[in-house]
């Protein structure tokens, strides 16, 4: 028999008074949202009741949560075809698949500012990593009565940002009963471009024209927006801008702009094997926008 001194405590049943009932403030909590019950309508409705920050910071969260585990899904399929690449944006590391990846090499592009205008040039090859895809692609394309621009990265982005500033720009002829500033449309196109950063356009562009003065603008993938003088774009731009930076000054007439921009490219052509099959070049002047004819292009890089 144990001694009354190890002998555990009986249990007691303890109620507090006024334990049966919630205080008043409770009280009144629970009346205020009796009528939200625990299903996928209660959760619509604090999700939506949320700040428009926070609906944002949410959003992008499941997404991310998303991607890692499409990720996560193609890694262990051990599909030897899809290997994943890191790319740096604001902060955060992003994973992109070599399908992806493979449409960001290749091209050269080039704007030259001249007096009175702006030529673009660029070289008329797509490649799908060392493929040569496609030999007669538009790289250069008018989107306006005196406006164009010009591709490099993706094709499926950059022709998608085509379609929608052609449609933008119309649209604000037929409101506004006016074309829109040069300016006006590379803001546009910058915005379109900053508002996607977290699922980037992968692309660089040129954005060039002619309203009161020649404009000549450089995007980057993340609506990065800079007037130049001369700009180059691609990977063949490093060859290219050895020639801009040699060749080019200010005050150039139209003649010497438009061998400078298509001997700059050619130069590209020969150490870039991601450009080549031609040179494309495009005159954009006050009268409007203008094709250079294939043997006049030929004749000024012989």
């Amino acid at each position: 028999m144990e001694s009354s001194a190890f002998q555990k405590p009986a249990k007691r049943n303890l109620k507090l008074k006024g334990a049966t009932a919630p205080c008043g403030s409770v009280q009144k909590a629970l009346n205020t949202f009796s009528f939200i019950k625990p299903t996928r309508y209660s959760l619509f409705f604090v999700f939506y009741s949320l700040p428009s920050t926070a609906i944002r910071a949410i959003r992008q969260f499941l997404n991310s949560l998303k991607l890692k585990a499409e990720l996560a899904e193609r890694r262990n399929s051990g599909n030897r075809a899809i290997v994943f690449s890191r790319y740096f944006i604001e902060g955060r590391w992003f994973a992109m698949a070599d399908e992806e990846k493979k449409f960001l090499k290749g091209t050269t592009t080039v704007g030259v500012t001249f007096n009175g205008g702006v030529v673009l040039a660029a070289d008329k090859r797509a490649t799908m990593e060392t493929f040569i895809a496609a030999k007669e692609v538009e790289k250069i394309h008018v989107i306006g009565d005196k406006i164009a621009m010009t591709l490099a990265g993706s094709v499926g982005d950059a022709q998608s940002l085509v379609r929608m500033m052609r449609a933008e720009i119309e649209l604000y002829k037929y409101s506004k009963g006016g074309d829109i500033t040069i300016s006006g449309a590379a803001t546009l196109l910058s915005n379109i471009l900053q508002g996607n950063k977290y699922y980037p356009y992968l692309v660089q562009l040129i954005i060039a024209g002619v309203d009161d003065k020649p404009r000549l603008f450089d995007l980057d993938p993340l609506g990065g927006l800079l007037p130049e003088r001369y700009v180059s774009t691609g990977s063949g731009s490093i060859t290219a801008y050895g020639l801009l930076d040699e060749n080019y000054k200010d005050g150039l007439a139209e003649s010497e702009a438009v061998r400078l921009a298509a001997k700059a490219v050619a130069a590209a052509m020969k150490r870039d094997n991601a450009t080549g099959e031609g040179i494309d070049v495009v005159v954009i002047t006050k009268n409007g926008a203008r094709r250079i004819p294939k043997n006049e292009v030929a004749a000024l890089t012989a």
